[in-house]
């Protein structure tokens, strides 16, 4: 197994264990970083390095992900393009999550609406990415 894909299951594990702890907060950015480190392990199995520190942020990684997804046609379909465009929305929520002065997630219920509902669109849609291999939460 890949270090990456090792840190995407630790991540995932804490994700679930926060939950049950109801640190929704650090549920959110766990279940982030699960999904971001999944796309990385992409990247690099299709040639895109992401070791250089200006081609290793949030944003590069999410942009290109979705630049593949649109040379393969999977972002066209209407349907996937809108799900995967949540990756923008789950980055902002993790930002916020980590840093808000002003914003908490305290209740299982905002954590539902606020971020776990748009979270499983995304894997959903990742799930069914032939490139990915096998995608799905173990």
């Amino acid at each position: 197994m890949e270090i990456l894909d090792i840190k995407a299951q630790n991540n995932l594990k804490i994700a679930k264990l926060a939950v049950d702890a109801k640190y929704f907060d650090v549920a959110v950015s766990r279940y982030y970083y699960y999904i971001l480190l999944k796309i990385m392990i992409v990247l690099n199995e299709r040639g895109i390095n992401l070791d250089s520190k200006k081609d290793s942020t949030h944003n590069f990684t999410i942009s290109e992900f979705l630049r593949l997804c649109k040379e393969d046609g999977i972002y066209n379909d209407d349907n996937n393009g809108r799900s995967l465009v949540k990756l923008w929305k789950l980055k902002n929520k993790r930002v916020s999550s980590e840093y808000s002065r002003t914003e908490i997630i305290l209740s299982e219920d905002q954590f539902r609406t606020k971020f776990l509902y748009d979270y499983r669109e995304v894997v959903a849609v990742l799930n069914k990415l032939s490139f990915l291999g096998e995608y799905n939460e173990k």
